[in-house]
C-alpha cells in the first residue's frame, strides 16, 4: 500500500498496526463472552454487543488520542483501560468501563465546546449556548 501511495513504508506500517489493534482484540471477545456468538439470552446477546461496540470505539480513540478534542497521554491510558473493561464481558466491568468513557468523552466534549466558543468569540460570531 505504501508503494501505491508514495508514502514511506515504515510509516504505513505503524499507522495500519495501529489501526488494526481493535482488530485484534475482537477474537478475544468471542473467547471471553459466548454471547457474542448468539449464546444465551437476548438480553445478554445485546448487552455484549452494545458494550463491545464501544469498547472497540474506545480502543481506536485511545490509539488515535481523539474523540472530540485531542487526548493527552494520562486520558489515553485511561480510556484504554476502559475500553478493556468493556470489551471483557461482566456487568461490574461493563460499569467500569461505561463510567470511564463517560469521564473521558464528557471531559473531551466540554474542552472541544470550549474550544469551539473561544473561536467563536474571536471571530465575532454569536457563542454556542
Amino acid at each position: 500500500g505504501s508503494a501505491i501511495a508514495g508514502a514511506p513504508p515504515m510509516q504505513t506500517g505503524f499507522v495500519a498496526c495501529r489501526l488494526g489493534l481493535a482488530a485484534f482484540f475482537i477474537p478475544y471477545m468471542f473467547v471471553y463472552g459466548p454471547s457474542m456468538l448468539a449464546r444465551g439470552s437476548w438480553f445478554l446477546i445485546l448487552t455484549t454487543a452494545v458494550t463491545g461496540l464501544l469498547g472497540s470505539a474506545a480502543l481506536a480513540a485511545a490509539v488515535e488520542g481523539w474523540i472530540f478534542s485531542r487526548l493527552n497521554i494520562p486520558l489515553r491510558l485511561l480510556l484504554a483501560a476502559g475500553a478493556v473493561c468493556l470489551i471483557k464481558p461482566g456487568l461490574l466491568t461493563d460499569l467500569i468501563g461505561l463510567m470511564i468513557l463517560a469521564g473521558v468523552g464528557g471531559s473531551s466534549f466540554w474542552t472541544f465546546r470550549a474550544g469551539k466558543q473561544l473561536q467563536d468569540s474571536k471571530e465575532g460570531l454569536p457563542k454556542i449556548p
